[in-house]
């Protein structure tokens, strides 16, 4: 019988003007971890490479770390640097996933990731070129695929999602866990497990719920094997 699969609310989903509060709730419910999503701060940008170190990530990461004892997972959505990850490790994250496609120098990276003892994550799309998981996956705690197609206006494809999810899986053997972002709900989080996830990250699911502690036991049942 494979471990039962964690659940990592994402945060950017819930109600940004109660967030105190929703932290307690997601405690309460039985939340494993908290993923953060980082994305620019470009509401008055108009070069976005410019201000692609200035990201919500920061904000939400030092305003969840005084709250909670969860384990703090921050995915890096923005071209990463290695001040940015020392950065993220001082406010508190646990782990740290970041896409070494458009990553400066991701060696230097991931070393500087695990000379701090915090656990590393790399991320792919299911569009990305996985030669980059191949070359760094032995580093890695963590694998997240990202559901969302750019292909198809962002829309995710749950049979491109099983299997990228199933080529992780052969490129990894299951030395780490596989994580997966986008579109998980009752319906489609049994198909992604089976294909090999062991973390669903879940957004509207979860949060457009009325009972957090229900939804999220829902969640992990449906994918019992």
């Amino acid at each position: 019988m494979k471990n039962q699969v964690k659940v990592a609310p994402s945060i950017i989903s819930a109600d940004m003007l109660n967030l105190s509060d929703e932290v307690r709730l997601l405690e309460e419910a039985g939340a494993d971890m908290i993923h953060i999503d980082t994305y620019p701060f470009i509401a008055f940008a108009f070069d976005y490479n410019e201000l692609s170190r200035l990201v919500i990530g920061t904000l939400l990461l030092d305003f969840l770390r005084r709250r909670t004892s969860l384990p703090l997972d921050v995915h890096l959505s923005v071209e990463t640097t290695r001040e940015m990850v020392e950065r993220y490790i001082d406010l508190g994250a646990d782990i740290i996933t970041f896409h070494p496609d458009v990553a400066f120098y991701p060696e230097e990276i991931i070393q500087s990731i695990k000379d701090r003892g915090v656990e590393l994550g790399l991320a792919t799309t299911i569009s990305s070129d996985l030669s980059y998981i191949r070359k760094f996956s032995y580093h890695a705690d963590v694998i997240l695929v990202v559901t969302a197609n750019i292909n198809f206006s962002g829309m995710v494809r749950i049979d491109e999602a099983e299997r990228r999810i199933l080529d992780v899986q052969k490129i990894i053997g299951g030395r780490a866990e596989v994580a997966v972002d986008g579109g998980v709900d009752l319906k489609t989080a049994p198909h992604l497990v089976k294909a090999g996830a062991t973390i669903l990250v879940t957004g509207k699911y979860l949060f457009k719920s009325s009972d957090y502690k229900e939804a999220i036991t829902r969640l992990k049942n449906v994918c019992k094997v």
